[in-house]
């Protein structure tokens, strides 16, 4: 499991100080790293990048490593991928720092987030798709998830089980095509949220057939259907009541 606990940049009250390694350095083996001060740092383990300040503020011969500070040393706990050990000498400043090995660790946090992918092989354009389709499936406002977008079902037509037909939505939009006989409407089988709404379609194969409506239905403000009306589609809409948990019928229409 990645160590995203080393992603924190500060102790939480700000940006953290630079520290300078202090004489004699630190020897390639060794694991700490003497400073003169670490203000602000994390009291965990963190990302630090160490070398030779350069006049333009690049850092020559970068070493990235996951550490913890305490008092006035820095202990190395192990090497970011790629980077080797080359000691320390007295001088070279110790920095916190998005390093390549900070965004890989913030890469694949979102990959993980998701699930999918790696920090490795999503690109930025990639994280955002994923993460907007994510988001836009299921957004939490007031402690009540709202389902965006509607899921479909190809047409079906309707399912006999001990001898008696049955229509059983499994979708937000339902389609029977050519009802040939008598049916009783199940509820849905997915799970709902309070306020979801769907939409049953309904036609028959010429003949009016007849419905029955399971417990659970509750018509408001309309009747709930008895029969179809030959070939004519029957547009039925509904919202999931969770203070009822009922479906709750709220509009049909015929065309």
């Amino acid at each position: 499991m990645s160590n995203f606990a080393a992603l924190v940049g500060s102790d939480g009250d700000g940006e953290a100080v630079r520290a300078t390694v202090q004489s004699p350095g630190r020897s390639i083996g060794s694991s700490v790293i003497p400073v003169n001060a670490i203000t602000n740092w994390p009291t965990g383990e963190c990302i630090v990048t160490t070398g030779t300040l350069q006049a333009n503020n690049t850092i020559a011969s970068p070493q990235v490593f996951y550490a913890t500070a305490s008092g006035t040393s820095v202990t190395i706990t192990g090497f970011a991928p790629g980077y080797t050990d080359l000691g320390n000498s007295a001088g070279d400043v110790v920095v916190i720092k998005p390093t390549t090995e900070w965004a890989n660790l913030v890469a694949q946090f979102v990959a993980d987030l998701l699930g999918t992918g790696t920090a490795q092989n999503l690109t930025a354009n990639q994280l955002a798709v994923a993460a907007a389709a994510t988001f836009a499936a299921a957004v939490t406002l007031n402690g009540v998830t709202k389902v965006g977008g509607t899921s479909y079902q190809q047409p079906t037509s309707v399912v006999t089980a001990n001898g008696s037909a049955q229509i059983v939505p499994t979708s937000q939009v339902y389609r029977v095509t050519a009802l040939a006989e008598a049916a009783t409407i199940e509820l849905p089988t997915y799970t709902p949220q309070d306020g979801m709404t769907g939409e049953l379609r309904i036609s028959d194969n010429g003949t009016g057939q007849g419905l029955t409506w399971a417990a659970g239905w509750v018509g408001r403000g309309v009747t709930l259907p008895a029969a179809t009306t030959g070939y004519a589609f029957n547009y039925i809409y509904y919202e999931y009541n969770s203070a009822s948990s009922t479906w709750d019928v709220l509009g049909i229409a015929r065309g």
